[in-house]
């Protein structure tokens, strides 16, 4: 499952989805389809530019906000919209966030196996790079100490 977040869209396909996303933009004055703004969105957060990343977040956060014209696809749709959230905050490494709307995703559907193991993912996440965070304060820690130590160890020399 941990595949999903390594997954990458290549350039090439990245930049079909935008200059659709961009030719129904101007086709249609500034209004694009839930659709094309979707795929662009996923497009964008399967990207291995974070800044690409967080602009894909912020699209289909502006979807969850969008109340749909469709009647029984709204779920659906609230669905990937959630799912895709998931991965790209998880992408840029806000895992809360990522936690949050798995969680969301898991309280419409509690057996979705994919948001079952999204979650897993990022827990996982979660656990080793506070395990790096605390390794990194312990070595500056030790390397603090050492300091101090070699300065008073010098100082009783003289």
């Amino acid at each position: 499952m941990a595949e999903i977040l390594e997954d990458l869209i290549s350039v090439e396909d990245l930049k079909v989805f935008e200059q659709k996303y961009y030719e129904e933009l101007r086709a249609e004055k500034g209004a694009v389809s839930e659709s094309t703004q979707f795929q662009y969105a996923c497009c964008l957060v399967r990207s291995g530019y974070a800044a690409d990343v967080r602009k894909g977040i912020q699209m289909l956060i502006s979807l969850l906000k969008t109340p749909s014209a469709g009647g029984g696809g709204q779920d659906a749709a609230q669905r990937d919209y959630l799912y895709f959230l998931a991965v790209g905050c998880a992408k840029v490494k806000e895992y809360v966030d990522s936690l949050k709307h798995v969680r969301k995703l898991l309280e419409m559907e509690p057996t979705n196996r994919q948001a079952k193991d999204l979650e897993k993912v990022v827990q996982k996440k979660m656990e080793r790079e506070a395990y790096m965070g605390a390794a990194v304060a312990g070595g500056a820690v030790l390397a603090v100490g050492g300091i101090v130590g070699l300065a008073m160890a010098l100082t009783k020399r003289h």
